[in-house]
């Protein structure tokens, strides 16, 4: 098996920050206006496409957005912060992602954009698709949350699993998933990730 890069996705985005929390002193900014009031099902199809898990990880990049938006404005690992990351992420993955960020603030959050936005995840094809797996070759943009120009990198994938609802009990996620990969296969470069979605 190629070494997989599981933590790219994180790392771009833990050079970004912001504003945000909980409650009133803790508010995040709401979501950019739209012009339609109807809400968005997150509703499990009988046929998942690239429109669906595009939908879906528009509403996961939002609360990574926010997660990362509570960081850059503590400028430490708070509790709102790390809910955040564990509604959207298997164990695994969110232990990556503290990892990373302690590191990152050790360095003293360099790059942060001043307003930060969401990442933006461009889903290209749904490469296989089960009631307990999700896998998509995708295309992430990180620059909303960057003031410094991201580095390209090879064809990246997201796996998505089923979310257990303990770990987000403040249905911080509105969607009935949780990623369990993000990021790309190292080598060979943009391979297929192997068990991507495995929770160990």
């Amino acid at each position: 098996m190629g070494t997989v890069t599981l933590a790219v996705a994180l790392l771009a985005g833990a050079c970004a920050g912001g504003k945000g929390g909980h409650g009133s002193a803790d508010t995040l900014p709401a979501p950019a206006p739209t012009t339609t009031t109807t809400a968005v099902s997150y509703a499990v199809p009988a046929e998942i496409d690239a429109v669906y898990v595009a939908r879906v990880m528009q509403a996961l990049d939002h609360v990574y957005g926010d997660a990362i938006r509570i960081m850059a404005r503590d400028r430490a690992v708070t509790e709102p912060f790390l809910k955040h990351l564990l509604a959207i992420y298997t164990p695994r993955q969110f232990e990556v992602a503290q990892e990373i960020w302690v590191k990152d603030l050790a360095s003293g959050l360099n790059g942060l954009a001043p307003s930060p936005g969401d990442p933006i995840t461009t889903v290209q094809s749904v490469v296989s698709s089960e009631s307990a797996c999700v896998l998509a070759a995708v295309a992430k943009d990180f620059q909303p949350t960057r003031s410094i120009p991201v580095k390209a990198s090879p064809q990246r994938y997201v796996a998505l699993i089923p979310k257990l609802d303990e770990r987000d009990p403040e249905h911080l996620n509105p969607t009935p998933w949780t990623i369990s990969f993000d990021g790309y296969v190292a080598e060979p470069a943009g391979a297929v990730p192997e068990k991507p979605c495995a929770v160990s």
